[in-house]
């Protein structure tokens, strides 16, 4: 059951519904039986593991708290594995097994018959983020395995995140929350700006982007560098437009999740970028992977080579294949050469008389940023590294600047084409003005009932209205569902 369903909708009300209306000690035990059904609707197999990682975490943390046998930190280390166990079991066994086949030269397959569970990857991490922060003194052990066991399972979020953090969701998971009218009108509007952004833009951007990559080979370089941007920003509004209706279904029922997105492609670098992408996983491998490893701490090369070790784990984390961890790595290796490169930039700079605050520079940092983010999503859409490379060298070399056009119209029509670059562009500029300290749109609406509700109705039929249905539609592809 996919958050751009209307089986949710019909779900997320139902179970609203009767959270506010149960007595306040049935509520946290409700929305953990809710949590289970809801997971329970994509496969009930995947409960059994959802469950095991609960019951591991909440069992070592205690161990851990009652120092278990005289060694405290032993607990923290076993959860961990376990943790980490379970997620390479279902995850990366395939891929670490072909691997070894290769290196010894035999043919890679094997094939375990494993499937992936959908969000094992975040709430495993959820699950590593407690013992962590456990085991540094951030928190003490939760006490009640129904309230722990509905921090790893909220179904807002338990399908892409945002990864929690146990010091800022148990504390509000302990609390009744009852009926507010102001959290209603922000979760709704925060909820349809996700709906348009995923079944408008994102939806209407991959017909464009799944076209081009079905005949990559017989297309101009022009019109691969246009999937390869319009890609960019499918990815962005689909993740994005995932976390603004978990955010705002959690709103609805009274919680506040954290902010994934900060506005990433007005990034002017590609540092930069990353504390806007993702926030969530960005801060967790920064938290325990990253300042762990020595951080910056120990000299610039150690610095460098901690940032290319926590990218290619990053690239790894989003999926097992050579593609992701390609991807990972040049990110990597955008950062640390940026930084190498600094000084050069900035006299180059001051030769052609850029401030290096202004308007301009600015704007050719943010379009840097972009095409270098562009160029390395590549990787992560190709279903390997040979085709990502093959996609990117007809690009920079098949010239044909008026072929193409026919096809362009096949994938998505001028209408559609229009109607996404006019949204976009709305969206661009709303995330501009807050860029610059000013107040969101939807924001805006948050205080005033009647145009809060008018936009609701314009973006319900937004998007029954230019929304991607039909034949081959499947409203549960989000992109990082796979994750």
């Amino acid at each position: 059951m996919s958050l751009s369903s209307l089986k949710y909708l019909l779900f997320l009300a139902a179970a609203a519904t009767a959270y506010f209306l149960l007595p306040k000690r049935l509520r946290a035990p409700f929305l953990l039986l809710a949590s289970y059904v809801f997971y329970a609707l994509w496969r009930p197999a995947f409960c059994l593991l959802l469950l095991a990682v609960t019951a591991a975490s909440y069992g070592a943390a205690l161990a851990f708290e009652r120092r278990l046998l005289g060694r405290r930190r032993l607990w923290i280390a076993l959860g961990a594995l376990a943790l980490f166990a379970a997620l390479f079991l279902f995850k990366y066994l395939d891929f670490f097994c072909n691997t070894l086949l290769s290196l010894a030269g035999r043919e890679p397959d094997f094939h375990s018959g494993l499937l992936l569970p959908v969000g094992v990857s975040f709430y495993t991490f959820s699950a590593a983020a407690y013992l962590f922060d456990l085991g540094a003194g951030r928190i003490e052990a939760e006490r009640s395995f129904v309230h722990y066991a509905l921090y790893t399972a909220f179904f807002p979020s338990l399908l892409s995140g945002p990864i929690h953090r146990a010091g800022a969701l148990l504390p509000q998971l302990h609390e009744a929350r009852d009926f507010c009218y102001t959290d209603l009108k922000r979760g709704l509007l925060r909820f349809a700006a996700g709906a348009v952004k995923k079944c408008v833009l994102a939806d209407s951007l991959g017909l464009l982007v799944d076209g081009v990559w079905g005949d990559a080979a017989g297309c101009p370089g022009w019109l691969l560098a246009l999937a390869a941007a319009a890609y960019s920003l499918q990815i962005y509004f689909d993740f994005s437009g995932y976390t603004d209706m978990a955010l705002g279904s959690a709103r609805i029922l009274g919680f506040a999740l954290p902010e994934n997105f900060r506005a990433p492609y007005l990034a002017r670098s590609i540092r930069d970028f990353w504390r806007r992408w993702h926030i969530t996983l960005t801060s967790w491998f920064r938290d325990y992977l990253y300042i762990p490893l020595g951080g910056s701490r120990r000299g610039r090369a150690r610095r460098y080579l901690n940032i290319l070790l926590v990218f290619a784990v990053s690239g790894l984390w989003h999926g097992a294949g050579g593609s992701f961890l390609v991807w990972g790595v040049l990110n990597g290796l955008y950062q640390v050469t940026g930084e190498l490169l600094a000084p050069l930039r900035a006299r180059l700079r001051r030769a052609l008389g850029l401030r290096g605050d202004g308007a301009l520079t600015i704007l050719l940092q943010r379009l840097g940023t972009f095409a270098l983010a562009s160029v390395a999503w590549v990787f992560f859409r190709a279903p390997d590294t040979a085709a990502a490379l093959a996609y990117l060298t007809r690009m920079v070399t098949a010239f044909a600047p008026g072929a193409g056009l026919g096809a362009l119209h096949a994938y998505l029509g001028y209408r559609q084409l229009a109607l996404c670059a006019l949204m976009t562009a709305l969206f661009a500029l709303d995330s501009l003005r807050i860029e610059r300290g000013g107040r969101g749109f939807f924001e805006g609406l948050e205080e005033r009932s009647l145009p809060c509700w008018l936009t609701l109705a314009g973006a319900a039929f937004a998007v029954a209205v230019f929304g991607v249905y039909g034949p081959g539609f499947d409203a549960g592809s989000f992109v990082y569902f796979q994750f």
